[in-house]
């Protein structure tokens, strides 16, 4: 009966591969000012179902920025871009039904700062009860921990936990402590190891609040407001004159989604550069879990 499935299954191994097509894949790539660029190296991945079975072309783009690999892949593709002075590109998967004419923009790497960066996961130390966090510091303010400043003002809600997996109503009210502090919404550059703009924005409409919220009940889906795909800009410490112009204030940038983010915080006033360096990061002395490696 072994020899008998075994045959059948190498049967059906050899029809699958010996329907294999072969899949081009083209790929241009420029820099954020449209100009082609040169002698980037391509990898492009044809994934097969083993190790011997994926192939990985690789070479350089030519002065129209330009690179052109074939191969015959079992599942899917990949491209990965890299050149000195640029963050790396990496695409999601391209499906093997179809040959391929991509085109990626490397984004140069400009001027990488230390900040103060830190993986926040929000288990709430009170609950109905407002609490801060401290960005410089990284952690919650004083009584709950070491913080000295509120930066993101926080109230845990439980609405319902009959049980935490099933049934169950969650919200998260996020705000901040000075009038036009505030966040506002970017979208993530999740091709690009940099995921974010460099610089937090001068004159956005900076938001002052906002609720998260997580709601299931029993044979119901997951109902949330949870956008992971979204990174946040903060404008913190805000000081105002007598005409509520801003004087000073800091500036942070966030990845993932409440309750859990990547929190970079820049410590120079009025700095609004959120390039981070994450070899130098202030942080000196983090857990694991608590680490950031994305600039």
């Amino acid at each position: 009966m072994k020899t008998i499935i075994n045959l059948i299954f190498g049967l059906i191994l050899m029809g699958v591969v010996s329907c294999q097509e072969t899949r081009k894949v083209k790929v241009t790539v420029t820099a954020e000012d449209g100009t082609p660029l040169k002698d980037v190296t391509s990898i492009v991945t044809f994934m097969g179902y083993t190790g011997d079975d994926t192939k990985r072309e690789k070479g350089e783009t030519d002065a129209r920025g330009v690179f052109q690999a074939s191969g015959e892949p079992q599942l899917r593709m990949y491209v990965r871009l890299e050149k000195k002075g640029y963050y790396t590109t990496v695409s999601g998967r391209l499906t093997r039904k179809q040959d391929h004419d991509v085109a990626y923009v490397l984004r140069e790497i400009k001027n990488p700062i230390p900040l103060y960066a830190k993986r926040l996961q929000v288990f709430a130390p009170v609950v109905g009860k407002e609490f801060g966090y401290d960005c410089e510091v990284g952690d919650w303010v004083q009584p709950h921990g070491k913080g000295r400043t509120k930066d993101l003002v926080l109230t845990a809600i439980i609405h319902h936990e009959a049980d935490r997996y099933t049934n169950h109503h969650y919200e998260l009210a996020v705000s901040f402590s000075n009038e036009k502090d505030g966040f506002v919404k970017f979208e993530q550059n999740r091709e690009s190891e940099l995921e974010a703009p460099y610089e937090a924005p001068a004159n956005a409409n900076f938001q002052s609040s906002w609720r998260y919220f997580k709601k299931r009940e029993p044979g119901k889906g997951i109902e949330t407001n949870r956008e992971p795909d979204k990174g946040y800009f903060f404008r913190l410490r805000t000081q105002v004159d007598r005409n509520g112009d801003i004087i000073s204030c800091h500036y942070a940038k966030a990845f993932g989604d409440f309750p859990d983010l990547k929190i970079y915080f820049n410590p120079s006033p009025n700095d609004r550069n959120l390039e981070f360096d994450p070899s130098r990061n202030l942080f000196t002395d983090l857990d694991p879990t608590e680490q950031v490696r994305e600039p």
